[in-house]
């Protein structure tokens, strides 16, 4: 569970670690970009679309305890409770 966590959270934690795209129209110049906050604030804002760790860990955190895990898995870059599953990393405030 450690690693898929942390695993997760080191190449999701940002949203320039999500992609992006190309602008343009077929035969014609285009431009290449990277997502930023704005893309998933507009997500939010427009669908109501988040993508929340928070939320997701509430809902892992769930299944763990439907199975009787003792552990669980938090958003934090590091814990000293030796039942916690931190992240590892930082992330981004539009994702908490």
């Amino acid at each position: 569970m450690t690693k898929a966590w942390k695993g997760f959270w080191s190449g999701h934690s940002k949203p320039s670690q999500l992609g992006g795209g190309i602008y343009g129209v077929i035969g014609s110049a285009t431009a290449s970009f990277t997502f930023t906050d704005e893309d998933f604030k507009r997500l939010d804002d427009r669908l109501g679309l988040k993508f929340s760790c928070k939320t997701i860990a509430t809902e892992v955190n769930k299944i763990l305890a439907q199975h009787g895990n003792c552990y669980k898995v938090t958003c934090d870059e590091t814990s000293s409770d030796s039942h916690e599953i931190p992240a590892g990393v930082v992330i981004d405030e539009i994702f908490k």
